[in-house]
């Protein structure tokens, strides 16, 4: 929580942890991954009342796809324009906060299991916003990190975040919209 805080101990934590290559993190990514996928899996057979056998495991591979998959991206086009550094700190960030919403769905899936049924839309809503918060409070450090090279490049940043930050989720909103 601190390293969010604060950026000066966030880059100190980064230094410190590998940017996130630690064991520590990565375990926690892989359980922030694993929560997510059994949230939306909840949501959609307790809201939605869509079942499909093996739905868990098509979750998890989904979203290990679609968030690590955003890592490799960030890196390379990271390593084409050659800002490794901001992008280095700010997949920290990104990993940081998803270490700690694992926590959060954690108990949204064990209140979502074991509570009622009547409950299910208010968690499912409650989930999303969580996640949303989350992501703006991400999206607003990120620009904060990535401040000195907006001013220098705001073109090209400002194509990378429509790009691979809004693009994804445009298209996931689209997705769903169709599908439910």
């Amino acid at each position: 929580l601190r390293s969010i805080m604060n950026d000066n101990f966030m880059r100190m934590t980064g230094y410190d942890e590998n940017l996130g290559k630690s064991w520590p993190y990565v375990i926690g990514y892989g359980l922030f991954i694993i929560n997510v996928a059994l949230f939306i899996v909840l949501v959609l057979q307790r809201v939605f009342e869509v079942y499909h056998s093996y739905m868990i495991l098509w979750g998890i591979l989904i979203s290990t796809i679609f968030f690590v998959g955003k890592h490799f991206v960030a890196a390379f086009f990271s390593w084409v324009f050659d800002y490794e550094k901001e992008s280095g700190v700010y997949q920290f960030l990104i990993i940081s906060f998803r270490n700690i919403m694992s926590l959060i769905f954690l108990a949204l899936n064990i209140v979502f299991l074991f509570g009622s049924l009547n409950w299910s839309k208010s968690l499912g809503l409650l989930g999303v916003g969580i996640f949303l918060i989350f992501l703006l409070s991400r999206y607003y450090k990120g620009i904060k990190i990535a401040r000195s090279f907006i001013n220098t490049h705001f073109f090209q940043f400002f194509i990378y975040f429509c790009a691979f930050e809004l693009a994804p989720w445009i298209i996931i909103y689209k997705v769903v919209k169709d599908l439910l």
